[in-house]
């Protein structure tokens, strides 16, 4: 593995961490322990940044989306529900 490589599975593996962190936040937002809106969109835009920068193409889409609807006052309750699943399915994955 070159140091290149080397270097962007470090980032990557930060990026999940993130990512779990960033988890455990929006399961909360769900649950009652709501975000601030400037909170919430600051969380997923720099998730959709990260995402997209380390090929979780996915979930960078879906955190734009999500960021686009807040931006424009849209119930984004539902593509919010399909990232919390998605990054679930990512960083707690089945055996």
């Amino acid at each position: 593995m070159t140091d290149f490589n080397t270097t962007l599975e470090k980032f990557r593996a930060r990026f999940l961490a993130r990512a779990a962190h960033d988890l455990s936040r929006l399961r909360g937002h769900q649950q009652g322990t709501v975000l601030a809106k400037p909170e919430l969109l600051a969380l997923v835009h720099h998730m959709a940044g990260n995402a997209g920068m380390f090929g979780f193409q996915n979930i960078s889409v879906l955190a734009s989306d999500v960021e686009l609807q807040l931006d424009n006052d849209a119930d984004a309750t539902p593509t919010l529900e399909a990232l919390v699943a998605l990054l679930q399915e990512t960083v707690e994955p089945k055996e």
